[in-house]
């Protein structure tokens, strides 16, 4: 370490008081950049000496204020040591302010913005702008938070908390307050899931020493799962509905079913997804947007077919129809009602709800499906359950 740090002593002759003493002065400086402040220490100026910058004589009280001025100077050393080593830049303004007391406590807000802006800074390389709004959703629960306890003690600061401050309890009275305000367990999770990620970005800047979610465990929410029966399912597929727009929705969500692939992932399928696999049969490769990982998923001879209907009215070089999730959504009750299917509450109704509905293909696909894999390992069960 190279240190740039230089520390001096000056004594202000000119600033004597009633009692003939005249006060010390440190001044530290890097480069042309210098900060004096008083030390406290009164002594005689004929007593002082601007070569060694120490007070001369030999008396117990004169090897104290030496001793003084000698500590002040390893302290400074010291300081800057410290920020070296926490990969900080030693600059005036940080080294005084580790010497006065009055150094700038890094906040979870100000944690939060940093990460934010770098997402922002990575949008469509390594977060996708869905990412990023989420990430903006927790941001505006957590500033609900910490405004409540601000009026809690009456204070008229901005909303925030120092990192230093953070522990166990925060997360757990965080958790509280999302479960106070009717969120499902699911939600309240994915909420602390990516707080924990601003916390391990502070971690990783070395603003914090270790991750206060090392004993945090995540709610657990007992939910039973309700999936299509294979009668179901054939009643929708012999259906039509008397409305274009539905029957669309319809196919897709039933190709969704038949390859385990989400409606995010569906609508972005092409013809040079479409590969002949080891075994001879049509599969779909892919990568999936979100996390960049590979799928690889037989194409069973319903989805095929399926594929078949939709690809006419596919637009540009995508092979299914590109609607929005919210018309997908729009498939009414009542027609289900009237073909005998179970309603909303039981059974999902968009291509966005084929993770469900995927898990019980396995149910009564299986033969097809081992069929179709072969000895390949990889099947579309592993594509839905991810």
């Amino acid at each position: 370490m190279i240190s740039l740090l230089k520390t001096s002593f000056i004594l202000l002759a000119n600033r004597c008081n009633s009692r003939g003493t005249a006060p010390i002065f440190c001044r530290i400086s890097i480069g042309k950049l210098r900060k004096t402040f008083a030390t406290g220490i009164f002594i005689p100026p004929r007593q002082w000496s601007k070569l060694s910058q120490r007070v001369l004589g030999s008396t117990p009280e004169e090897k104290l204020i030496n001793n003084r001025l000698s500590d002040l100077e390893a302290q400074f050393a010291r300081i800057e040591k410290q920020l070296y080593d926490e990969s900080k830049t030693p600059s005036l303004e940080a080294v005084y302010a580790c010497y006065s007391g009055s150094e700038e406590e890094i906040t979870l807000c100000q944690i939060y913005d940093l990460k934010l802006a770098k997402m922002e800074l990575l949008a469509g390389r390594e977060y996708t702008p869905a990412t990023t709004q989420k990430f903006h959703e927790v941001y505006g629960h957590l500033k609900v938070y910490l405004s409540e306890n601000r009026a809690k003690k009456e204070s008229q600061r901005k909303p925030d908390i120092p990192l230093k401050q953070l522990d166990y309890g925060f997360i757990k009275r965080f958790e509280e307050h999302l479960l106070a305000r009717s969120l499902k367990p699911i939600t309240i999770n994915k909420i602390i899931q990516r707080l924990h990620q601003v916390v391990g970005y502070a971690v990783k800047c070395r603003h914090l020493q270790c991750d206060l979610f090392a004993d945090y465990k995540p709610l657990k929410e007992k939910k039973r799962l309700v999936y299509l029966t294979p009668e179901e399912l054939q009643r929708l597929e012999n259906y039509r509905f008397s409305q274009y727009r539905l029957e669309q929705v319809k196919n897709i969500y039933l190709f969704s079913v038949y390859t385990g692939l989400a409606y995010n992932e569906a609508s972005q399928l092409q013809r040079k997804h479409l590969i002949t696999g080891a075994d001879g049969k049509p599969w779909i490769e892919m990568v999936r947007r979100k996390t960049g990982r590979e799928l690889s998923i037989p194409l069973l001879p319903q989805a095929s077919e399926l594929l078949t209907i939709l690809s006419p009215q596919g637009e540009d070089s995508f092979l299914l129809s590109r609607i929005s999730n919210q018309k997908d959504q729009l498939l009414p009750q009542g027609d289900c009602r009237s073909d005998g299917h179970r309603q909303a509450s039981n059974a999902p109704h968009s291509p966005q709800d084929v993770r469900n509905d995927g898990t019980a293909l396995q149910r009564y696909t299986n033969r097809d499906r081992k069929q179709a894999t072969g000895s390949c390992g990889y099947c579309c069960h592993t594509a839905f359950l991810r």
